[in-house]
């Protein structure tokens, strides 16, 4: 019988090359008395190709310091973004519903800080109590997940119609390979729809019509936010979908027993209304989105908080 690697009691997490990463949870359950803040620490190789793609929370507020040849990407709007490139050591914040990316820097991959590694360091006590265990328990969730991924199919609770489809074509390394790809995704999709996390998705850029002529250069801003807010609905909607999908067809869930420390069996998440949230905040036209008014306070306006259902016992 093959069941799911424990990895409750493991704080390093190592992937290998070509997206070599290192993801160290030692300080992230450090003691009050303790003098550092509790932090997940990222570190990526020389040549590594692994990086946050564009992605968006509703919910998370993060702030993460980077030491080494760092890129960074942020967008509050399409008329509104920045990029930071550095090798030297800053600190970036991302609220939520800010678009963002971060990777290691191709051009001083190329330098003479070529062979530094970057670090990054989320900091788990810059957001309330639960928002750190939330973060955390993301990160624990997809480390765990992609270190099983290669092992899904033979697993014991494993739908048969799953082991069925991967031995349609017996002996196909090439199709095994296919199909293992295909259910990570679907299980990705299933755990970032707990966490209210979002890969973009731009399927439809209307903005893109303003690049030919005889039409002027720049669209109106009508257009740019109907691009912004169409992202970010297909991006929900693209997760939402393959979530259900994972879940009915494959049996998936977002959470799993052998992937969680004992001290976050209690975890607790805000589950946003997104679409109450979004109307707090105010369209103007230098950012697209201001700060607005956005509760995270229990009882808050649009803020609904939920327990994990710690009792469940959640399927191997």
């Amino acid at each position: 019988m093959t069941y799911r690697t424990n990895t409750s009691q493991t704080n390093i997490f190592t992937q290998t090359h070509p997206k070599a990463a290192t993801f160290d949870f030692t300080g992230a359950h450090k003691s009050a008395s303790e003098a550092s803040p509790r932090h997940i620490r990222i570190s990526l190789p020389y040549g590594s190709t692994w990086g946050s793609s564009s992605h968006w929370h509703s919910s998370s507020h993060l702030t993460v310091d980077f030491s080494g040849p760092a890129r960074v990407r942020r967008a509050w709007g399409p008329r509104n973004s920045s990029e930071l490139v550095g090798t030297g050591d800053f600190q970036v914040s991302f609220e939520p519903f800010c678009v963002y990316s971060w990777e290691r820097d191709e051009t001083a991959d190329s330098g003479k800080f070529h062979k530094e590694v970057l670090e990054i360091v989320i900091r788990l006590d810059e957001t309330d109590e639960e928002g750190g265990e939330e973060l955390e328990l993301l990160f624990r969730t997809v480390c765990s997940i992609l270190l099983d991924a290669g092992r899904y199919p033979r697993f014991a609770t494993t739908p048969w119609r799953v082991k069925t489809l991967v031995g349609l074509f017996p002996g196909s390394a090439a199709w095994e390979d296919f199909v293992t790809r295909a259910l990570l995704k679907a299980q990705l999709a299933v755990t970032y729809r707990e966490f209210a996390y979002y890969p973009v998705m731009e399927a439809v850029k209307p903005t893109k019509l303003w690049s030919w002529s005889p039409l002027p250069q720049k669209p109106p801003d009508w257009v740019a936010r109907l691009q912004w807010e169409g992202m970010q609905k297909l991006s929900r909607w693209k997760v939402a979908v393959a979530a259900i999908v994972a879940r009915k067809a494959f049996g998936m869930h977002a959470l799993y027993e052998e992937y969680i420390p004992e001290r976050l069996e209690h975890c607790t998440r805000p589950s946003f209304d997104e679409d109450a949230a979004r109307r707090q905040r105010v369209w103007t036209g230098s950012r697209e989105w201001s700060e607005g008014v956005e509760n995270r306070s229990e009882g808050g306006s649009g803020n609904v908080w939920r327990r994990f259902p710690t009792g469940r016992r959640r399927n191997r």
